[in-house]
C-alpha cells in the first residue's frame, strides 16, 4: 500500500516568477494550517509548468524546496528564450540534420582515449550541418545545449562528445581531424559522437538526431526534473492528451453539495487569520503573532493564556518557541518537557512564586531531570521564596541607602532595582520588586 497523493492544480494565471512563489507559500501555508500534513523536505513537491511567447510548455518536477521554485521559473524562461534565438541563428545559417550514424571505430583502433578504450573502441558518430558553436551555447547556469543533447545520449547509457569541445578526453587533433574528414565537415558544423555498443550508441545517437532536428523548428513539450541550483534537465516528453484517462481500478467520488457545505463550515483558521486574532487578542507584535500562530505549540500557548492571562503573553511565545529552539542548540533534549510542565511553570509564575527570568533555568532543569514536578524542581534551585521574605529584603536595602535616596528622591529606585534584583533574580517578578521599592522610597521622602 502507497502513501494516497492528492493534486492541487492551479489555472494557467501566474504571470512571474515572484508570484508562482507567493502561491506555493500561499497554499503551503492552508494545507499547514489544517493540522493534517507532514512537514518537511520531499513530504509536499512542486511540479511547475512554465510557457512563454514563442516556446512550449515544460513542465519541471519534483521541486521540494519552496525557496527555490522562483529561480526554477526564472532559469526556464532564459532557457526556453534562448533556445527561441537559437532557433532563430539555426534558421538563419540553413542548418541541417543528416540522419545518417556512421561506424567510426577505424579511426581510433591506436587511440589513447581512456574512454574510448572502456568502450571496447566502439565509437559511432553523426554530422549536424551548421551547428559549429551552436552546442557550446549556454541555456542555463552550468547548462548548455550540448549538455542538452547528452541528456538524450545518456538516457540509453551512452556519453557524448562533440567537435566544438575536442581535442579533449584523450582524443587528439589528428583524430579530429579525421572525424571531419570522414563526415566531409566544414568549420560550420559540429560532429558528435559516443563511445559506446552499437546498439546503445544507435539508440543514443538517434535520441540526439531528434532533439538537434527540434532545435530547428521548435521549443520542444518536454517534462524535466529540477536541479539544486535552479536548473533543470531532461526526462521524457511532456505526456498529451491519451494519457489522460479516468483511474479505472478506483470509482469516482461524487462531492455532494452538503458535503462542501460541511467543510466550509468547519475549515480550519489558516496562520494568517490565527495571528491578527493574536495581535489583537494578546497585544502581541507582528513578529511574534507570526512565530508562534505556524508553532506546533499554537495550541498550548492559547491553553496557558486562557487559564493564566496575567502572565506576559510575550514571554510565553518566546518560551514556546526561541527558548526551546536555543535548548537544542545546546544539545539539550526537549522532547521530555510536556504540556503539563509547561502549564505548572506558568502556573507558578501567574502566583508570583518565582521571577519571569527564572522561567528557563527551571525548564531547563526538568528537561534533565523530566521526572520532576516544576514545584519540586522551584525548590531544588532554591527560588522559592515568600512575600515576607522579600519585604524584608527589600527593606534592608532601603534602610542602608537612606542618604542616598534622600539626594536622589524617587530617582533613587533605579540604582536600588539594580541591587534588589542582584539579590532576588529569579525569585521573583521585578515588577513585584519595583512595586515594593517605589512604596518604601516614598515612604521615606515623606518622613524626612
Amino acid at each position: 500500500m502507497g502513501i494516497p497523493l492528492v493534486e492541487i492544480c492551479t489555472a494557467p494565471d501566474i504571470k512571474t516568477a515572484d508570484q508562482a512563489m507567493k502561491v506555493a507559500e500561499q497554499l503551503g501555508m492552508i494545507l499547514r494550517s489544517t493540522g493534517n500534513v507532514k512537514r518537511g523536505l520531499g513530504t509536499i513537491r512542486q511540479d511547475i509548468n512554465v510557457s512563454i511567447e514563442g516556446g512550449a510548455r515544460v513542465e519541471i518536477k519534483g521541486v521540494q524546496n519552496l525557496r527555490l521554485i522562483g529561480e526554477i521559473v526564472r532559469s526556464e524562461v532564459v532557457r526556453q528564450s534562448k533556445l527561441i534565438e537559437l532557433k532563430s541563428e539555426l534558421n538563419k545559417s540553413d542548418a541541417k540534420v543528416e540522419h545518417e550514424i556512421k561506424d567510426l571505430a577505424a579511426i581510433f583502433g591506436a587511440t589513447t582515449s581512456r574512454v574510448i578504450k572502456k568502450a571496447g573502441g566502439a565509437v559511432f558518430g553523426i554530422c549536424l550541418r551548421g551547428f559549429a558553436g551552436v552546442l557550446g551555447t549556454e541555456l542555463q547556469p552550468g547548462r548548455r545545449f550540448g549538455t542538452e543533447l547528452a541528456d538524450f545520449a545518456i538516457k540509453f547509457g551512452a556519453g557524448l562528445m562533440h567537435t566544438d569541445e575536442l581535442p579533449a578526453y584523450g582524443i587528439t587533433t589528428e583524430e579530429v581531424e579525421e572525424l571531419k574528414r570522414t563526415f566531409e565537415a566544414t568549420e560550420d558544423d559540429c560532429v558528435v559522437i559516443v563511445a559506446a555498443d552499437g546498439e546503445r550508441a544507435t539508440k543514443a545517437l538517434k535520441a540526439v538526431l531528434m532533439r538537434a532536428e527540434a532545435a530547428i523548428h521548435e521549443v520542444p513539450k518536454e517534462t524535466r526534473r529540477a536541479l539544486p541550483n535552479g536548473s533543470s534537465a531532461y526526462m521524457r516528453p511532456l505526456p498529451g492528451a491519451a494519457r489522460m484517462y479516468p483511474e479505472t481500478d478506483v470509482p469516482p467520488v461524487a462531492i455532494e453539495d452538503m458535503w462542501l457545505g460541511e467543510i466550509r463550515a468547519n475549515l480550519p483558521e489558516t496562520f494568517e487569520h490565527r495571528k491578527e486574532r493574536y495581535k489583537a487578542k494578546f497585544g502581541l507584535n507582528n513578529e511574534l503573532a507570526d512565530k508562534i500562530s505556524r508553532n506546533s505549540n499554537f495550541a498550548l500557548f492559547e491553553r496557558i493564556m486562557e487559564s493564566y492571562g496575567d502572565v506576559p503573553a510575550t514571554l510565553v511565545v518566546r518560551t514556546l518557541t526561541d527558548t526551546l529552539v536555543e535548548f537544542m542548540q545546546e544539545g539539550l533534549e526537549v522532547e521530555p518537557l510536556t504540556d503539563l510542565h509547561f502549564m505548572d511553570v506558568f502556573k507558578q509564575l501567574s502566583a508570583n512564586t518565582f521571577g519571569k527570568e527564572a522561567v528557563a533555568d527551571i525548564l531547563k532543569y526538568v528537561a534533565n531531570k523530566p521526572e520532576l514536578s516544576i514545584a519540586t524542581a522551584i525548590d531544588e534551585i532554591g527560588l522559592r521564596s515568600d512575600t515576607g521574605e522579600i519585604e524584608q529584603l527589600i527593606e534592608t536595602i532601603v534602610n542602608s541607602k537612606k542618604d542616598f535616596i534622600r539626594e536622589k528622591g524617587e530617582r533613587a529606585v533605579g540604582p536600588l532595582m539594580g541591587v534588589a534584583m542582584k539579590e532576588l533574580r529569579g525569585k521573583v517578578d521585578g515588577e513585584l520588586i519595583n512595586r515594593l521599592l517605589v512604596e518604601k522610597v516614598k515612604r521615606i521622602l515623606e518622613n524626612g
